[in-house]
């Protein structure tokens, strides 16, 4: 594969995990808001902010994510070859088989992308999401009332769910950068590479995981999920309400069956 083809598909793969961590992340502060400030939230947090926040977790992972492609990357060994057969006739030595270390600098790889764009983030939302649950409980323990009682109680289930997500991503994709950081830093010690493919598999995995647990764990995404799937599969349309009468149905017809 050639140097630069290679390099930038491990950039993508930076751009993509950045851009979910900076996306956790604004979910985390979008909560934190949410129940520090309930009353100023919607003021604080308007529409404009929100579309402003999504193109800022585009923005800063694409351009910190391709500066590999700027000369960040290891230009010693492949770079090298790749430049100076660039020239040449022939193109044996500009195709190399692709591998994450043999393109990207170990320096980039483990200074800036794990620590300072997964492992720094991973930290601040940890904290983040403490503050949430003390916060909520604190508000529960001292609520009167059984609607802003049954707020804090969606707001903690909600909240649950997004930590569900949060540890996940974080189980899922931390081995991997760790293999990194071990080998980086203690060259002598061998990762073998069953244990580096089942890393790279489990993170991979979590792009799988994420849509099962949104589906079972927060309302509106089943809801979406279900309208999607009898849309496409069943070519009818599906609401709450047609679900609820198609059980009442069925309960009917068992009862009258029994009689």
């Amino acid at each position: 594969m050639h140097f630069y083809c290679c390099l930038f598909a491990c950039c993508l793969l930076c751009i993509l995990t950045q851009n979910s961590i900076l996306s956790l992340l604004a979910i985390a502060i979008d909560r934190y808001l949410r129940v520090k400030i309930p009353v100023k939230y919607r003021a604080v947090m308007t529409h404009r902010r929100a579309w402003m926040a999504v193109g800022v977790c585009w923005l800063v992972p694409t351009i910190l994510g391709l500066l590999p492609m700027l000369g960040w990357h290891q230009g010693g060994s492949l770079g090298a070859a790749a430049e100076r057969n660039s020239s040449s006739s022939s193109s044996e030595g500009r195709y190399k088989a692709c591998s994450f270390p043999a393109v990207m600098s170990m320096d980039y790889v483990v200074y800036f992308n794990f620590f300072g764009l997964i492992l720094a983030p991973l930290l601040l939302m940890l904290g983040l999401y403490v503050l949430v649950f003390t916060t909520i409980r604190k508000q529960l323990h001292h609520s009167q009332g059984a609607c802003k009682a049954s707020r804090l109680q969606k707001e903690l289930k909600l909240a649950n769910a997004l930590a569900l997500v949060l540890a996940l991503f974080a189980l899922c994709w931390l081995p991997l950068p760790i293999m990194n950081s071990v080998g980086f830093f203690y060259p002598t010690c061998h990762v073998s590479k069953a244990i580096l493919y089942c890393g790279i598999l489990l993170s991979h995995a979590n792009s799988a995981i994420n849509p099962v647990v949104y589906a079972f764990k927060i309302k509106k995404f089943r809801v979406t999920f279900m309208r999607i799937w009898y849309h496409y599969y069943t070519g009818s349309k599906w609401n709450e309400s047609t679900l609820h009468s198609n059980t009442l149905q069925s309960q009917g017809g068992d009862k009258s069956d029994s009689v």
